[in-house]
């Protein structure tokens, strides 16, 4: 595939000039698996089909068979996965990079073709197979907003924009025979291998496990490919998330505390030495 053309100027501005600018944002990571299916593979796969349109007799030893088109039946689901590296200006925004990727939707077809005589008796088969795999990788820049509901549960959002990188690969023995007699035989054809730029989404909830540890689940949603492989994979993902301040799931710390670290000064309470009352009964 091609190498994405902006990710590693974009992650030195992002993550050397921004926090130079902004000496209070935290930073946290966090990554997650899933399962993601596409509506529309199975079309897509079997409209990208470089022979869609041939109906080919095959002569194989002296037998010939009518090779045309075969109908690819595709996976419903496929394992993905997504990592995020972001920075946090306060409790509910964020910005963040993003890494994904989809490996290899896949389709299957195997059948047994006959050849018959002209009194319909069959005198030989021919065993064909092919497979249609798409693998997709995608680098992108987004934005995340965090909706705390609690010190342990809250829920959130982010949208982007990515760069994805497609390839659809066709390989079986029908490509053999289809490609037997040109000047390039193969059982292999690459083709959708492309680049472009779309948009993706997700949308999710998260429970906190430790100061700085929380586990989430996530629904989103991402588009790519472009005219005949174009296509849209939704998944549901599993994740961790760790945040290095320990401070971006909401509020976690008294009024105390926040105070002693922004001021270098704590609050005065009654139970201060100086101020509590004489018999100290209510500091106990």
């Amino acid at each position: 595939m091609k190498s994405y053309s902006w990710g590693r100027g974009l992650a030195a501005a992002l993550f050397f000039a921004v926090p130079a600018a902004h000496a209070d944002v935290s930073f946290y990571a966090e990554g997650a698996v899933g399962f993601a299916s596409t509506a529309d593979f199975e079309d897509t796969i079997n409209s990208g089909y470089p022979f869609a349109d041939s109906s080919m007799p095959v002569d194989i030893g002296g037998s010939t068979f009518n090779l045309a088109a075969p109908p690819l039946e595709a996976d419903d689901y496929n394992v993905g996965g997504n990592l995020f590296v972001g920075m946090r200006f306060n409790d509910y925004m964020a910005v963040e990079l993003m890494y994904l990727t989809y490996s290899e939707f896949s389709s299957e077809y195997r059948k047994t073709l006959v050849e018959v005589d002209e009194d319909n008796i069959p005198v030989d088969t021919l065993p064909v197979n092919l497979s249609g795999n798409m693998d997709v990788s995608g680098f992108g820049l987004g934005g995340r907003l965090d909706f705390p509901l609690t010190d342990t549960f809250g829920v959130f959002g982010r949208v982007g924009m990515y760069e994805w990188q497609q390839e659809v690969t066709y390989s079986g023995n029908v490509i053999g025979l289809l490609t037997a007699s040109t000047s390039n035989p193969t059982n292999t054809l690459r083709t959708g291998n492309e680049s472009g730029f779309d948009m993706y989404a997700a949308v999710g909830a998260k429970m906190r496990v430790h100061r700085q540890t929380s586990i989430y689940v996530e629904l989103n949603m991402a588009d790519f490919g472009e005219d005949e492989f174009a296509t849209s994979a939704m998944g549901m993902f599993f994740g961790v998330h760790y945040d290095f301040s320990g401070t971006g799931f909401g509020p976690d710390q008294t009024t105390n505390t926040k105070r002693a670290t922004e001021n270098d000064t704590r609050a005065m309470t009654a139970c201060d030495p100086k101020y509590k009352d004489i018999n100290g009964i209510a500091c106990e």
